[in-house]
């Protein structure tokens, strides 16, 4: 549900042709969705919780969120890029705040494929190459 959600917030520009602002309505049906889905199966959540938490790959999870929720947004601040840029024209802030925001993709993409690798693997799905 949370990278559901982030994905349509990501999609703002195409939702805004549609109205504006109207991204929040599907990402509103997201997180709901996830929220009824995680109370009715709640008792699996925490299992699930530490089954990431405890698998080898979790620090590129951990990097990829601070790049995108921490990073990107710090980085991307207005009363930083007036210091440096002279005009108002912030063609600069926006392909560094994009390009931080890509490359925090691109590690939760890693994180993704190496995580589910490694569960298919667990539950017999891909065959051990390891032993």
């Amino acid at each position: 549900g949370f990278f559901t959600t982030l994905l349509i917030r990501e999609q703002d520009a195409f939702m805004d042709k549609i109205c504006h602002g109207f991204w929040v309505v599907p990402a509103l049906i997201a997180t709901a969705t996830a929220f009824f889905f995680a109370w009715r199966y709640r008792w699996t959540i925490r299992d699930g919780l530490m089954n990431i938490r405890n698998n080898h790959h979790f620090p590129a999870l951990t990097l990829g969120l601070f790049l995108l929720l921490g990073f990107s947004r710090v980085f991307g601040n207005k009363a930083i890029w007036k210091t440096i840029c002279e005009t108002e024209h912030y063609s600069a802030k926006h392909a560094a705040e994009e390009g931080t925001e890509l490359m925090a993709y691109s590690i939760l993409m890693y994180w993704a494929i190496c995580y589910f690798l490694d569960i298919s693997k667990q539950y017999g799905f891909v065959k051990r190459t390891d032993a």
